[in-house]
């Protein structure tokens, strides 16, 4: 075996370079007698004699080709055409040879489907096989040119066999031809012990090529003539063996040869896109039986790394990628030529094939087995750092073997040295694909999400393959040369790469983030801090095996956050802006993780109330000095506290809604003991940051900055109104009363208090707020503020409802600024805010009482032919809004109007397309009612096309309920799920948009997916534990109750009627699930809900009794579980059953399930379970037992199955787990994910007892799967 040449290898101090390492091992893995052979010399004989016979051979048959294959059809007079089967499959081309799929010869000789093979096509395919059949290239020579051969082939090669041996060993075989002597060379069905090697054959087919290359005409492209290479090829498939062959060729030659090859590869037209590579392997393997078929997995996107495309071809092909590989030998063999060749595997044809394999991906699972069997090829894959991940996977499954030439004292001295030699062989080839990403960074910053992709999918490659505790200094060679940019966005693409924590690469890059946040604490750490927290997530749900404990990454995380308030204002003022770039995106982080981490060990408050750092309200002592020798002091602990607040509210809003990873292990107990310290410390910081002297220059923590407005940043932080809304979401009432008793008293600013009295949920703290205003001298306070102070006083009091604090207001504005500059703006600010007034009173003669502004403060102008009067139009537009409700058609002509004389406003137009739904509701005649709304919607899309997109950024959720209300409206379900499938998650929780969304399932007869819809909004809208918010207690209360047809019943207690209760439950054995859990349970609970409880019960109970079924005698343990279920359901008369359904795994019979659960009086089948045993994650197991009960097994189409996991393995049960919820919550069943998963079920201090629950949409239905999984290792 030749070393790699090419290669330069970076870190020479390894003591055994990648490829002379690599072919050390496949020298001893060369058997005895082909190494005796290797060491003689007269291995050449044989095998050049071998290159001239084929040489000198002739086909005996026609290459049979499409040409041939028309004539075919045409001479046996056919009416089908060559092009129709190839569009269907039926025949195949591959490198131009006719080829037949096995399933269709099977069809022709059974006929098992004929309807669904015609007469036509089954005679044209008959005559097609019988040709190919007949077609196999043999080669003939004739005796008296085979005699001279040898004879001159003998004279100069002494040691060249006899004609005699040769024919003894198989190496030719007589045979007539045409009538005259000859013979075959029939060296693919040789025989005996002395035939034709492999090694020999190898050798040959070099030479062959070399003398083929060197004996055709150069052309400008140096590549071979076609005809000539199909010759080559048709006579080269005869050799068995063509391995290595390309060492025995010299390099012009063979990079002539590999030319050609490549551009066979790529103009092959058998191999295709993942769709149709899919479609032709279905009938290389099952052909007619399509019903039997497996359901391969969602093809890679297109952006898919090469190790992703080679994993979905791999795992897609499973069953039988031998099918592909028998059809396809010959492009097979084209595909070895251009991987097995010594030079820099880069120079010629490699790249170009493995590139084209993202729409070929056959290409590159061809390859990957070449590539395995050559092993100087592995070091230059690894050397390009787009492939370096297959490069990666070859080495991690090389087989390492030692030579055994001495004596060993015990066979794990083997094991041993087997693994020292294959750690020292991936550092090898780590530090080669370290240097040349190191490279890459520097001279092509526009690979870098390659870079941080082959990194970090060899570190996921690493995982069963290396000892992860071996240092790595290169890493710190790598990081230290990028430049700050290329590193930030080096650690965005590194942290989406899943497991990067189990490799030595990741406690490297943790210090290295480390060194950067101490000794950079000026500078932003948003980038250090994205890696740092998905580090410290991924060591808390999956921390088995890791370099890394989480500990540590927390401490440095603490260290990072603390840097952001340790910081000062300096003097330079695009420093200020640092604040406002870095809120948003700091905020956005995951800190909820790192408050849970902290919170489990004890440590909460390191976060909630950082160390060292000051946030009191006194100056930073931050001076800026200006040109004139003066200067001014700033206050920068309003920006510290503005955004510690913004992440604690972000924290409690993720705890609140439920928001984070089940498996993290954040017990109910331990969130509420979270909530109730992040709700402590807010109010805590909100008190004591207003309880300052208001000075008028630097203003509260609600004010705008003018520091902010100085530097050239427009608009407040907005923070008042998230601030309220938390308050609002408190865990608890006492907790949320108290925060805002502390606050209110504090606050001095009456548009703040106002703000606060519009949004705040807490009557008691509505009073407050109403008693403290109403202490306030209003003239006195005005005469405190500058004109845009007061216009915020006097919206915040209108939209509070203030009207008294309003016009007091206005009296003062209207007394003091009228003789001002600001005259005329305060005029017209003056007349919409008594505008506003009258809307709010929804009095039309109110509206038309107040006096239009002067004439000189009226905007008046002309666009495109209409008069806009500012004064006029504010006025007909809140009629408008007034005449929704009771003239819509009124409305709507308004809106028109208003929509003409000013083109492009958005809330013309969302105003103008509500009337007009608003009229389509009353219209009586369902017909003329779908019309209208239908005419609604394509009015807004017609709008819609003229107003910028960036306009629609504040109204979005607005915009979208209108589109959903009009699809609703007009029937269109199909459109109305599509659109409902792109809303965020956090629209589909707006009020208007949940209220159609539940109208529109309710409407279809889907009653669990408007439970759903509800069940998604509740987080969103509660505003303390059980209670919601009026507008969405509204929506509960208006809403039916699933499956019951009117109001939901309820069991009496009556003295009087002792026999009312038995009388009910009589009843309830007629009632289908539903309608019978709600009469148990109360309204609104569901039927997987109710049987969860239960089932969780009987959980328990087989826990208890793990015992009696020792030993994994799993159809014992399902029968007590069933047993137990049954009298449980009893009096409901619901039975367990052991059934048949649905279709079993290879889909002929019907499928067995472990039981189901029925309700023979109403409604059938309830319930399916199922029921598996694991000792380990066998993912292709658990997919099949997911798929069965999901799809395979529910022919009822009920909501609800649910799969109990026995676990007796030796990994701890909650590592167990961790890594199956990760696995069914991420895998596709056909083509479905879950849409959302639940927090695990019921207690989480029960650590032998989990459950978690996935919710699928199928057949625009829910179906909701649980997972019960028992602990019964003790």
């Amino acid at each position: 075996m030749l070393t790699t040449r090419s290669f330069s290898f970076s870190y020479a101090r390894q003591p055994y370079p990648l490829a002379r390492a690599l072919a050390r091992w496949s020298r001893a893995t060369q058997q005895p007698e082909e190494r005796l052979v290797s060491a003689a010399e007269n291995d050449w004989a044989e095998s050049r004699f071998l290159v001239e016979l084929l040489v000198h051979a002739k086909p005996r048959r026609a290459w049979l080709g499409r040409e041939r294959a028309r004539e075919i059809l045409k001479d046996a007079g056919s009416s089908v055409t060559l092009e129709s089967l190839e569009e269907k499959f039926w025949v195949r081309f591959v490198v131009g040879q006719l080829e037949i799929p096995d399933a269709i010869r099977r069809e022709l000789q059974t006929g098992r489907h004929r309807d669904a093979l015609p007469d036509a096509e089954r005679g044209a395919l008959k005559q097609l096989v019988d040709a190919r059949d007949d077609n196999t290239p043999l080669f003939w020579v004739e005796r008296d040119d085979l005699e001279r051969i040898h004879a001159v082939h003998k004279n100069a090669h002494p040691l060249t066999p006899t004609l005699c041996d040769l024919e003894k060993t198989h190496v030719i075989a007589p045979a007539a031809h045409q009538g005259r002597e000859g013979y075959l060379l029939p060296w693919r069905n040789r025989g005996g012990e002395k035939g034709v090697t492999p090694w020999l054959c190898t050798r040959a087919v070099g030479l062959y090529w070399e003398a083929l290359t060197r004996s055709t005409p150069r052309r400008a492209d140096t590549n071979l003539d076609d005809s000539m290479f199909r010759e080559w090829l048709v006579r080269a498939i005869e050799f068995p063996w063509w391995g290595s062959h390309t060492e025995h060729m010299t390099a012009p030659m063979r990079a002539r040869l590999v030319k050609a090859a490549t551009r066979f590869i790529l103009a092959e037209t058998d191999v295709s896109d993942p769709d149709k590579e899919v479609e032709r392997f279905l009938w290389e393997t099952v052909g007619f039986d399509r019903e039997t078929t497996f359901r391969p997995p969602a093809r890679p996107a297109d952006d898919a790394s090469l190790l992703e495309v080679y994993r979905w071809f791999d795992h897609a092909f499973l069953y039988d990628p031998s099918g592909l590989r028998r059809i396809r030998n010959w492009l097979d063999l084209l595909i070895s030529l251009v991987v097995r060749h010594e030079e820099d595997v880069w120079r010629y044809g490699l790249v170009e094939v493995l590139q084209a394999s993202r729409q070929k991906p056959y290409l590159i699972y061809r390859a990957m087995l070449s590539m395995a069997a050559g092993d100087s090829v592995i070091a230059g894959v690894v050397a390009h750092v787009e492939t370096a991940p297959l490069g990666m996977l070859l080495l991690a499954e090389h087989s390492v073997r030692v030579e055994a030439d001495f004596n060993w004292e015990e066979p794990s001295d083997r094991t041993r040295i087997q693994e020292a030699e294959k750690n020292r062989l991936w550092r090898e080839a780590v530090g080669l694909l370290l240097g040349t990403v190191r490279d890459e960074m520097n001279e092509r910053p526009d690979r870098l999400k390659e870079c941080a992709t082959a990194l970090g999918e060899t570190i996921l490659l690493s995982v069963p393959t290396i000892s992860r505790r071996a240092h790595l200094p290169e890493v710190d060679e790598v990081l230290r040369n990028g430049s700050e940019e290329r590193l930030q966005i080096l650690f965005r693409e590194l942290s989406t790469t899943k497991h990067f924590v189990l490799f030595p690469l990741a406690t490297e890059l943790h210090r290295f983030l480390a060194a950067r946040v101490a000794n950079h604490p000026w500078a932003r750490p948003s980038a250090e801090v994205r890696v740092l927290l998905w580090l410290l997530r991924t060591l808390m749900t999956d921390p088995e095996g890791a370099t890394l404990d989480a500990a540590t990454v927390a401490g440095t995380l603490l260290s990072a956050y603390e840097s952001l308030f340790l910081r000062e204002c300096v003097d330079d003022r695009g420093n200020l802006k640092i604040w406002y770039d870095d809120a948003p995106d700091m905020v956005a982080q995951p800190w909820t993780d790192l408050a849970i981490f902290l919170h489990r060990e004890g440590r909460a408050d390191e976060l909630l109330a950082p160390r060292g750092v000051d946030l009191s309200n006194h100056l930073a002592g931050c001076y800026h000095a200006d040109r004139y020798g003066g200067g001014d002091a700033h206050r920068s602990w309003l920006r510290k506290t503005r955004l510690h607040l913004r992440v604690l509210m972000a924290i409690h809003n993720a705890l609140v809604k439920g928001d984070f990873d089940p498996v993290l292990g954040l017990s109910s107990k331990q969130a509420a003991e979270l909530l109730a310290k992040v709700e402590e410390r807010m109010s805590l910081l909100v008190c004591t940051s207003e309880n300052s002297a208001h000075d008028g220059k630097h203003g509260s923590l609600f004010t705008p900055d003018k520091e902010a407005f100085a530097g050239g940043i427009a608009g407040p932080e907005g923070i008042l109104e998230p601030i309220v809304r938390t308050f609002n979401r408190f865990t608890s009432v006492d907790r949320r009363d108290k925060a805002f008793a502390d606050w209110i008293p504090v606050e001095d600013d009456p548009t703040v208090l106002l703000r606060v009295l519009d949004r705040a949920l807490s009557a008691s703290a509505k009073r407050q707020v109403v008693d403290k205003l109403s202490a306030f001298d209003i003239k006195q306070i005005a005469r405190k503020l500058h004109a845009d102070q007061l216009q915020q006083l006097a919206l915040a009091a209108n939209v509070a409802g203030q009207k008294d604090i309003v016009n007091k207001v206005l009296a003062y504005g209207n007394e003091h600024l009228r003789a001002s500059y600001r005259d005329n703006e305060w005029a017209m600010f003056a007349y919409k805010m008594r505008i506003m007034l009258a809307y709010h009173s929804r009095d039309e003669n109110e509206l038309d009482a107040v006096a239009l502004p002067p004439t000189h403060a009226r905007h008046r102008i002309r666009v495109d032919g209409h008069v806009q009067d500012e004064a006029r139009d504010t006025r007909d537009f809140y009629r408008a809004l007034i005449l929704v409700e009771k003239n819509p058609a009124e409305a709507q002509r308004l809106f028109v109007e208003l929509a003409a004389r000013y083109p492009g406003s958005v809330s013309h137009a969302i105003n103008l397309t509500a009337a007009s739904l608003e009229a389509a509701k009353r219209i009586q005649d369902p017909d003329a009612q779908k019309l209208a709304f239908l005419q609604a919607l394509r009015a807004w899309e017609s709008i819609e096309q003229t107003i910028p997109t960036a306009a629609f950024a504040r109204v979005r959720n607005n915009v979208a309920g209108l589109r959903l209300m009009a699809l609703d409206g007009a029937r269109m379900d199909e459109a109305f799920d599509a659109a409902w499938a792109r809303l965020e998650p956090e629209m589909r929780a707006d009020i208007d948009i949940v209220t159609v969304g539940v109208t529109n399932a309710r409407r279809r007869g889907l009653e669990e997916r408007a439970v759903i819809m509800l069940e998604h909004a509740r987080p969103y809208h509660m505003v303390e534990t059980g209670k919601f918010d009026d507008a969405f207690e509204r929506l509960l209360k208006a809403a039916p109750q699933a499956g019951l047809g009117s109001a939901a019943m309820t069991i009496p207690a009556s003295q009087d009627d002792p026999a009312a209760e038995y009388r009910v439950h009589q009843r309830l054995r007629d009632y289908r699930a539903s309608r019978a859990v709600e009469v148990l349970r109360g309204p609104g609970t569901p039927v997987h809900q109710f049987l969860m409880d239960e089932l969780y019960d009987i959980a328990k109970e087989v826990m208890k009794r793990n015992l009696l079924f020792k030993g994994g005698n799993e159809p014992k343990r399902n029968d007590f579980f069933a047993s137990l279920l049954q009298m449980r359901v009893a009096f409901l008369k619901w039975a367990v059953k052991e059934g048949r359904g649905g279709s079993s795994t290879v889909g002929r019979d019907a499928g067995l399930r472990d039981w189901t659960l029925e309700n023979p009086g109403a409604g059938g089948e309830i319930a399916i379970f199922e029921a598996l045993v694991l000792t380990k994650i066998r993912r292709k197991y658990i997919d099949e037992h997911v798929d069965k009960t999901v799809f395979k097994y529910d022919t009822s189409g009920h909501p609800q199955a649910y799969i109990v996991v026995y676990y007796e393995g030796g990994t701890p049960f909650l590592q167990f787990w961790n890594k199956y919820v990760d696995h069914v919550c991420n895998t596709q069943l056909r083509g479905l994910l879950p849409i959302r998963f639940s927090e695990p079920y019921a207690d989480q201090n029960h650590r032998k007892l989990v459950v978690v629950r996935l919710d699928y949409v199928r057949d625009d239905a829910p179906h909701f799967v649980y997972h019960i999984a028992l602990d019964l290792t003790s």
